[in-house]
């Protein structure tokens, strides 16, 4: 599901505790180091091809804000030409979401 690609990736891309480093360095450094491969990059999921499109469009409507917004789908939607079917808000909406709680922790 894309909601749990995006909170994969937030959650790899997010800094470390001592800032230096985002926990995707981390854990690549782990496996490096030890030979072993950590819990996160065993479980990584994967984007089904079928979602690359919304997932790209997430991080173009993303560019310059803090939060999605309906307004701001809206806006992506008529710029763009592409009009959302209302799970696919729903996902974007959740993506951003994942965002949020992630990024809060």
């Amino acid at each position: 599901e894309i909601k749990s690609f995006g909170k994969w990736v937030f959650r790899a891309n997010s800094r470390s505790l001592d800032g230096k480093s985002t926990k995707l360095e981390q854990w690549k450094a782990i496996e490096r180091i030890s030979g072993v491969t950590p819990e996160p990059l065993l479980n990584m999921p994967t984007l089904q091809a079928w979602n690359v499109p919304l997932w790209e469009a997430y991080n173009k409507m993303m560019q310059g804000i803090e939060k999605l917004t309906l307004q701001d789908i809206k806006a992506y939607s008529d710029l763009y030409d592409e009009p959302f079917e209302r799970y696919e808000i729903d996902a974007l909406l959740g993506i951003d979401l994942a965002r949020q709680e992630e990024w809060r922790t």
